[in-house]
């Protein structure tokens, strides 16, 4: 996972960045007195990616590795905005 997450960020450039890979599984068991209403497994996994450029930071998740390249460019697209808001103030 490791080298699939440097190979996303490999040419992101920003004063500061990381990305982490997040997975959880929740288990669900709805009882009414002793008897079972509900139950069920999900499982959630995703990405999230901080960039901090200009002294403003901004955070993007994505679920597929295939939207990197999108993720970081918002990211920095947003990181900069908030610069320039910051600076008007």
């Amino acid at each position: 996972m490791i080298d699939k997450l440097k190979a996303m960020v490999g040419n992101l450039e920003a004063d500061y960045f990381d990305i982490r890979y997040e997975s959880k599984r929740v288990d669900r068991l709805l009882l009414s007195k002793s008897e079972i209403r509900e139950c069920g497994s999900n499982r959630e996994d995703g990405f999230v990616l901080r960039v901090l450029t200009n002294g403003s930071l901004a955070s993007v998740s994505f679920t597929k590795p295939e939207q990197a390249g999108l993720a970081i460019r918002k990211a920095l697209e947003n990181a900069k905005a908030m610069a320039l808001l910051r600076k008007c103030l």
